[in-house]
């Protein structure tokens, strides 16, 4: 017994066959319409106004440094980026330019805030004018300084009194540093006095040796008595030296004391310098953050995207057009349909 092949339905062969009849009928109509969509697309795109996204980047600035040597900020990146979007300085930027006649703004702006883990904040404003794009992003950049103007000036009493501390430091130093070149020069005089007077008694000494050798070369019976004298006073003459020569030792100790004493002192000066004109460095640098980069305006129009408007009128008119030409071609059936009814009635 033969089995039979079953057969493959051709009713999706047809029913494409078909489809294809249809869009080939009516393809002038498709092809016209679609085309006059995107035309139409094209020419509504370009007859809009261009808008340009004017950029700006800013990024908190560092006001102190704690002991532990961390960052302290006027303000967080994300709270700053919430004021922004809140609209909280449109008011500030609308009331700079109220008496001006050069350009209307007008309010709420719909800033784009975007924030990152390195504390960067990037801001960007759409107009189609670059000028006032670029107006309302520096005074953006404006209304932020004064509102944290208030909280800048507090951290720089905290350095100013950090400097002022620090200078009645300095001014202590500087009165140590002055006694102890005082109490140097003061040793330096008593040590030149000192072989001064060294030399003086060297002088005596030689010259009371030479009169006692010349009573001896007398060698009568009050040579030995005066030789005896002339010895005693020699002899005082040399204690009185090694005393001079003791007083020198001390003092020169002294003074290399001293000037140990006022090297160090000199330099925690220096390093007490330094770090007031640190301060004062820092002082005047400080600010509520940094413009990273300035409002710039893009190259290009950002909108309206000409070629993106027209590829999605194309494709919806030709969507659309293939919709029409189906329905078309089903009331055109529909209507043989009734007519060939009607016909066969009459029979």
């Amino acid at each position: 017994m033969n089995e039979t092949s079953p057969q493959v339905p051709q009713y999706d062969e047809i029913q494409r066959i078909d489809l294809l009849r249809v869009i080939w009928k009516w393809k002038y109509l498709i092809l016209a319409s679609t085309l006059v969509c995107a035309l139409l697309a094209a020419i509504y795109s370009l007859n809009m106004p261009k808008i340009y996204r004017i950029d700006m980047t800013l990024q908190p600035d560092v006001i102190k440094t704690n002991d532990a040597g961390g960052k302290i900020y006027v303000d967080s990146a994300n709270s700053i980026a919430a004021l922004i979007k809140t609209g909280t300085f449109d008011n500030a930027i609308l009331n700079h330019y109220k008496s001006s006649d050069s350009m209307i703004l007008s309010a709420p702006f719909l800033f784009k805030v975007k924030t990152d883990q390195t504390d960067i904040i990037n801001v960007s404003y759409e107009t189609p004018i670059i000028k006032e794009g670029i107006v309302i992003l520096n005074q953006l950049a404006k209304a932020l300084s004064d509102y944290y103007a208030e909280q800048l000036e507090h951290f720089k009493d905290v350095y100013e009194n950090d400097i002022m501390t620090k200078k009645s430091e300095l001014m202590i130093l500087k009165t140590e540093e002055q006694v102890a070149k005082n109490f140097m020069n003061n040793i330096q005089i008593k040590l030149t006095e000192l072989k001064s007077e060294i030399g003086s008694t060297n002088k005596n000494i030689e010259i009371l040796k030479k009169q006692r050798e010349d009573l001896l070369k007398k060698n009568n019976k009050n040579t030995v008595i005066a030789s005896l004298l002339y010895s005693n006073i020699i002899q005082e003459n040399l204690q009185l030296k090694n005393t001079m020569n003791s007083h020198i030792f001390d003092y020169t100790n002294q003074n290399l004391d001293a000037q140990l004493r006022l090297e160090k002192v000199q330099e925690n000066i220096k390093i007490l310098s330094r770090g007031i004109d640190k301060l004062e460095n820092e002082k005047n640098k400080i600010q509520a953050f940094q413009i990273i980069k300035p409002p710039t305006a893009t190259s290009y129009p950002i909108k309206p995207k000409t070629k993106l408007n027209v590829m999605l009128a194309t494709l919806v008119g030709l969507m659309f057009m293939l919709f029409i030409a189906f329905f078309l071609e089903y009331l055109k059936n529909l209507k043989s349909g009734k007519t060939n009814t009607l016909t066969d009635n009459n029979i």
